[in-house]
């Protein structure tokens, strides 16, 4: 049960695992913030270290098709990581799907969890090595179960952040009294 997990490290495993079992062996979880750039947040990803490296210290993350196409709305995307088969890409953009396909991820199931009009943005990237009709077969089967246990996924990983914000013990009651006072 996901809601027994209590830390994100193996909520993103559960839902890996999950993703692997309908099919779909690579997985990954971005999120970032927009600034002056596009700045990762949290990145957990099945993918080798290589692209990993890339991705979060190289600036990789700023030519995310992802995160600066998809994550427009809360729909969820089947995309083919060959560029001229997604002609909204640049050619940077390009260059990221290549680097995708060729780690062996032909397609993936895009699954925005917060659009890029909230501070914080992205969402679940499950991909695999099928590329084609045999992809649609088993976007069609998985895509809304996956999609469901991506966001149930992320609200859990959410959840656990914020307990991790909360002060672990409560304010005495001087410390109450000292905080009436200054905002009186």
């Amino acid at each position: 049960d996901i809601a027994q997990l209590e830390c994100a490290a193996s909520v993103w495993t559960v839902m890996s695992a999950y993703a692997e079992a309908c099919g779909f062996p690579d997985c990954t979880l971005t999120m970032a913030r927009q600034s002056s750039a596009i700045q990762s947040t949290r990145f957990m990803t099945s993918l080798p270290d290589e692209f990993r490296d890339n991705y979060c210290q190289n600036g990789l993350i700023l030519d995310d098709p992802f995160l600066t196409l998809i994550c427009q709305n809360m729909s969820v995307t089947a995309i083919a990581t060959d560029p001229s088969r997604f002609p909204e890409t640049n050619q940077k953009q390009g260059a990221f799907l290549d680097l995708t396909r060729s780690l062996g991820v032909k397609s993936a199931i895009c699954i925005p969890v917060k659009t890029n009009a909230q501070p914080e943005f992205g969402g679940w990237v499950i991909g695999g090595a099928e590329d084609g009709a045999q992809f649609k077969r088993r976007f069609a089967k998985s895509g809304m179960r996956l999609q469901m246990a991506g966001l149930i996924a992320n609200e859990r990983i959410q959840a656990l952040s914020y307990q991790k914000c909360r002060p672990t013990s409560p304010l005495s009651p001087r410390e109450r009294e000292c905080l009436l006072w200054l905002s009186a």
